[in-house]
């Protein structure tokens, strides 16, 4: 952790961070180019100084070369990383890796929530739409290579933080349920409003 409070980042930093930037733009999918340089620049202005995104980014190459979610998990162990660096690191791993939802999962303690998992099941239904966009447009023979775990777990719908078809329709009546409060809130604000300019009317009638 460094010490400069200015955050002002030293040459070493900036060369670090810009190398950084690179590497994980080469291995990620590049409609989210933009986004991990925007996430790399934010963390080395912070207090771990870039650190958690230089350890994220490590976890992303090896799940991209096709280590397995238990090996990827015990590079996190080995990291040993604190209660808010182990989140941002887990974090930047779900939103950049091509298989972030499974890595999650994989590294969650206790329960997960229908929230969560359905956040899981859209970030995993985006990877696999990128994927064929990019693995139909390789040649032949150089698609890329996965070992058997994420073959088969590619698209797979029944593993546990997949939510069911129940789960999607009760997240979907809780926002449909959402939107009408909104929609009742604004109505309701809006009626108070013309209230209060029809009683000001009124009372500009009385004087």
């Amino acid at each position: 952790m460094s010490d400069n409070k200015d955050n002002v980042l030293t040459a070493e930093e900036k060369q670090q961070m810009e190398e950084v930037i690179k590497s994980g733009q080469k291995i990620i999918f590049p409609e989210r180019a933009d986004q991990w340089e925007e996430y790399v620049k934010s963390r080395f202005q912070e207090e771990y100084r870039g650190k958690d995104a230089v350890e994220a980014l490590t976890i992303i190459e090896a799940l991209g070369k096709g280590k397995s979610i238990e090996d990827a998990k015990k590079m996190l162990e080995e990291i040993k990383p604190n209660g808010a660096a182990n989140g941002l690191i887990r974090r930047a791993i779900l939103l950049f890796s091509d298989r972030g939802p499974e890595f999650w999962k994989g590294t969650a303690e206790g329960h997960i929530s229908i929230r969560t998992r359905w956040n899981l099941f859209k970030i995993n239904r985006e990877n696999n739409k990128l994927k064929k966009l990019y693995e139909n447009a390789l040649p032949a023979g150089e698609e890329h290579v996965r070992d058997e775990e994420v073959k088969s777990s590619v698209g797979d719908r029944s593993q546990s933080w997949i939510l069911s078809e129940d789960e999607i329709q009760i997240v979907n009546e809780q926002q449909n349920e959402i939107i009408q409060k909104a929609k009742d809130q604004r109505l309701q604000l809006q009626q108070q409003s013309e209230n209060q300019e029809q009683d000001e009317y009124n009372k500009g009638l009385e004087r």
